[in-house]
């Protein structure tokens, strides 16, 4: 007598190769995005330090061009001036944010933001506190 498989066998068989390929899938797509919210991460990070050491090389050039307020970064006649009110890389947007902090010294923020795909939006800040040390 042969025996084959039974329907039932044949269904249960189906149903857990369904629901491991399912697992799979979901782990392979949560990995992407997460890979891609540690890049975005990591992006904005480098364009709040740049702005940081942007803001030094103001200060270093001339110290009365930082003026409380809040601006985005341009190059004009080959240096980094403070322009606007934010500045769009890509997806992302940067502010800086000079307040004073006393006598000679700024209080500096650097801000990028951006809209990841899904979920609400993300940001980086870094705050550093300068001085007039030319004087």
């Amino acid at each position: 007598m042969k025996r084959g498989f039974s329907l039932i066998e044949i269904l249960l068989a189906v149903a857990l190769f369904s629901l491991v390929a399912s697992l799979f899938i979901f782990l392979i797509i949560e990995s992407y995005k997460m890979s891609e919210t540690a890049r975005d991460v990591v992006l904005a990070t480098d364009l709040a330090e740049e702005g940081m050491e942007v803001v030094r090389s103001i200060r270093d050039y001339k110290f009365a061009d930082l003026k409380n307020g809040t601006y985005g970064l341009a190059i004009e006649n080959n240096r980094w001036i403070l322009k606007g009110r934010s500045e769009l890389i890509g997806k992302f947007t940067r502010q800086i944010i000079i307040s004073s902090a006393g006598t000679n010294r700024k209080k500096i923020e650097a801000v990028v933001f951006w809209q990841p795909r899904t979920g609400p939006r993300r940001e980086v800040r870094l705050f550093s506190r300068i001085t007039n040390w030319v004087r």
